[in-house]
């Protein structure tokens, strides 16, 4: 088991061993030693593995006193032994952060006033953030190849917004997709194809629904999959699956059912679930999907598992989530890859809360990350230590659980 995580004294931790139940967890980085003039802390998030696993990137902020100052991209080796500063982002406060598929570089999306900007970090210009794209909204990925960025972005005061396919690490030509973007949030790749939502007709009752769509990574050979109302999620899965998931009431509403489909066959999305959620993420092997949702009566988010072929859910722990997990689960779509809550291997998976349920949460006490066994369904979930937020290595095809 690799995990890194944000302890409650703002610093990374990471998990690196389980064995016999034991979890062998170190500092990743630490407070400033002692010294006669002790320097100002700094305080660490949104950590992500590097691609190959190698290294982790975050955020590091100055704090003082109550008030975020400065911040840092860093990157550092999973042992903590290298460690080396990309970038400073001095007037922005920092949001996301997401790898190249080669790992030499980062895509760090910020916040400016009231404006979202994305910015390019280049390990072979560290220091130098190149402006990608602003605007707001604003959702983005790479293609698999790392050859071009796909972004969703708004303009604030203005309708609808756009779909862009950039090459922000070459000097190609932009090119916009010819369909406006619908209600989702960000480009999705699987089987070699991008999946976006763009806007439908409305029907004769004037409802606008958003049309899944699937195309090559240019923008071409289109392949509509499915007409769906409201707010649109979607996930890619292993091999040649994905899934997706809609909400009628609005942002922040619950998602209703989960639907798996392959946008390579001309079969139309098979429904495996019909509950409410926050999220969903699939378990690399694609036998299953982790979802999260609220318990209004419990006073309580579940983690359930929920097996592809039979529809079968087993909750897997309740929980009261913290503020960061809380941004995870609302942008689960733009997080999922890039900050995996379920191990490459599909064997664990994980959050952060408070104890809940029983119609109380327990928030007198600092949150924990605890674990939780996906091959033992009957097993108890594993406190790790006490923290806001964690993630695993992403999974890759050459070292993903096999189906």
């Amino acid at each position: 088991m690799n995990l890194v995580y944000v302890g409650i004294d703002r610093q990374l931790h990471v998990v690196s061993g389980w064995e016999q139940g034991r979890l062998t967890t170190t500092p990743l980085t630490a407070p400033p030693s002692f010294t006669l003039v002790p320097a100002p802390q700094e305080a660490w998030s949104w950590p992500t593995w590097s691609p190959d696993g190698t290294w982790i990137a975050a955020f590091a902020t100055l704090t003082r006193d109550d008030e975020a100052g400065p911040a840092r991209v860093v990157t550092m080796s999973a042992d903590g032994v290298r460690q080396t500063e990309w970038a400073d982002l001095p007037d922005a406060a920092p949001l996301y952060l997401q790898w190249h598929p080669a790992g030499d570089a980062l895509c760090a999306l910020t916040q400016v006033d009231d404006d979202l900007r994305l910015g390019l970090i280049q390990e072979s210009r560290l220091g130098t953030v190149k402006e990608v794209a602003q605007g707001v909204p604003l959702f983005f990925n790479w293609t698999p190849d790392g050859s071009r960025l796909w972004v969703h972005h708004g303009e604030r005061g203005k309708p609808g917004g756009s779909l862009l396919i950039r090459d922000p690490r070459g000097d190609d030509e932009d090119h916009l997709y010819h369909r406006a973007p619908g209600s989702f949030c960000a480009p999705v790749f699987v089987a070699g194809r991008a999946l976006v939502a763009v806007r439908a007709n409305a029907d004769e009752d004037e409802v606008r629904t958003s049309l899944v769509v699937s195309c090559t990574p240019d923008g071409e050979h289109e392949i509509e999959i499915a007409d769906r109302p409201g707010l649109v999620a979607l996930a890619a899965g292993p091999t040649h699956l994905a899934a997706l998931t809609f909400a009628t009431g609005g942002e922040g509403s619950p998602y209703s059912g989960l639907e798996v489909f392959d946008p390579l066959l001309p079969d139309p999305p098979r429904r495996i679930n019909e509950g409410e959620l926050l999220a969903f993420t699939w378990v690399p092997g694609g036998t299953a999907l982790v979802t999260f949702r609220v318990d209004a009566p419990a006073n309580c988010t579940s983690v359930l598992h929920i097996d592809l072929a039979t529809g079968a859910e087993t909750v897997l722990g309740t929980f009261w989530p913290t503020r960061d997990l809380f941004f995870w689960l609302h942008f689960f779509d733009q997080f999922v890859q890039s900050h995996p809550l379920v191990s490459p291997d599909g064997e664990w998976v994980t959050w952060c809360g408070y104890p809940a349920g029983g119609g109380q949460a327990d928030l007198s006490a600092p949150p924990c990350v605890w674990v939780r066994s996906l091959t033992d369904l009957g097993a108890r979930p594993i406190e790790v230590g006490r923290g806001s937020f964690a993630t695993f290595p992403p999974a890759l095809p050459g070292r993903m659980a096999q189906s």
